[in-house]
């Protein structure tokens, strides 16, 4: 379940760069690329040791997003993600649990219960539960995310018949 995660980071990390390259190639000026390039420098931020620097601009972009878009879009969903996990990283669970209840909330009302990045923000928030010794909590939202994923993973229909019979013959 943590290569998940890392997966997912990754996977979220290339998503930014491609779209970021695709609206430098179209001449896009909107506020996206300032986003994705302010994405960077979290990043380079977190990966300098200056974790909360880069939580302070993530909440000012999380203001700014939830005066222009309203709290249920789904990028606030993405910055309280983010911010989250910085506050895990730097020991503020209650910040953390602030904003992993605001992106379940946000990802459960923008992409609906079924979604995969509901599953992911509710695992995250059992193990930020888990690491307090909120066991019970922890584990009903384990159990969600994994319904949530192996809902994903069954197949959709059930296998069909095969026909034993010769096809009609061609005149």
């Amino acid at each position: 379940e943590d290569r998940r995660a890392v997966r997912n980071e990754y996977a979220g990390r290339r998503r930014r760069l491609r779209r970021l390259a695709a609206l430098a190639a179209s001449g896009d000026r909107s506020p996206s690329i300032a986003e994705l390039l302010e994405d960077v420098v979290v990043e380079s931020l977190v990966r300098d040791g200056h974790s909360v620097e880069a939580r302070q601009l993530l909440t000012a972009r999380l203001e700014n997003q939830t005066k222009l878009l309203g709290t249920l879009h789904p990028a606030v969903g993405d910055t309280a993600q983010a911010i989250a996990a910085l506050a895990e990283k730097t020991g503020d669970f209650t910040a953390a649990e602030r904003m992993l209840k605001l992106a379940l909330q946000v990802r459960e009302a923008t992409l609906g219960g079924d979604d995969d990045q509901v599953a992911d923000t509710s695992y995250a928030l059992s193990r930020l539960y888990e690491r307090q010794g909120r066991d019970s909590e922890a584990e009903a939202l384990r159990q969600l995310a994994s319904a949530i994923w192996s809902r994903k993973t069954a197949p959709t229909t059930a296998p069909t018949e095969v026909a034993l019979e010769a096809p009609p013959s061609v005149p």
